[in-house]
Formats: structure tokens, C-alpha cells, sequence
């Protein structure tokens, strides 16, 4: 089920990640602010990050729980995957179960078995 937002939604999102950006101290911090916010509005979202590109490669910033820098791990290690072909492509993607996504299977089997392992770590 997709869920209408407002745009009074989505302004009152921006306003306070304009405050939330304003008062962070370093760039780490904004990162961080960023992707608490996913959390809080992405309806589902139980795991953020921001994957940057250098020269060096790819990089896992301001992750928010060790799943979502296991699972960015896997893809720097394929060289594939949702935010690595996105960060190639200049485009965004979107995926509902990775586990199913023909785009990226082995990225998908190994994102989705150490899901697993994380919720059985919790029970």
C-alpha cells in the first residue's frame, strides 16, 4: 500500500532537516542527520547509509547499524549492487526485496543472508 504525502509532509520534512543540518558541528555529523532522517521517513526503512566515491573507491559513511555497512560491503566487494550502480550511473535506484531484484542476484542472496543473521542476532 503507498502511503499520499502531503506537501505540507514533505515541507515540514525539509524545514527540519534545514534546522537539523544548520546546528550539525562537521560533515559527519550532517551525514548522520541524513540518514537518522531516512529512518524516521521511509516508511519501513530499518537501515541507512551514504556511499561516497573517491579515487580510493567506495566508502561507507554515517551508517546506521552494522547491517547497513555489512551490506555496503558486499557490494563494494562485487562492484555491483543499488548504491555502487547508482554512484556509476548518476541515477537512483529503488528495489523492494533484494532478495528477488534480477539486477543484482548475488549482491541480492548475500544482502539478504546477512539480513538474516542481524535478526537473528536480535531474538
Amino acid at each position: 500500500m503507498t502511503e499520499t504525502v502531503s506537501v505540507e509532509q514533505i515541507l515540514g520534512v525539509f524545514q527540519q532537516l534545514s534546522g537539523d543540518l544548520d546546528s550539525a558541528c562537521s560533515n559527519e555529523e550532517a551525514l548522520r542527520t541524513l540518514t537518522g532522517l531516512c529512518l524516521r521517513v521511509v516508511p519501513g526503512a530499518e537501515s541507512a547509509g551514504i556511499t561516497c566515491v573517491s579515487s580510493d573507491g567506495y566508502e561507507s559513511v554515517a551508517a546506521t547499524s552494522d547491517l547497513a555497512e555489512r551490506v555496503d560491503q558486499i557490494q563494494f566487494d562485487l562492484g555491483i549492487g543499488p548504491c555502487v550502480d547508482a554512484a556509476i550511473e548518476e541515477t537512483v535506484y529503488r528495489t523492494d526485496d533484494l532478495r528477488a531484484d534480477p539486477r543484482w542476484p548475488e549482491f541480492g542472496r548475500r544482502a539478504a543472508e546477512g539480513d538474516d543473521v542481524e535478526r537473528q542476532r536480535r531474538v
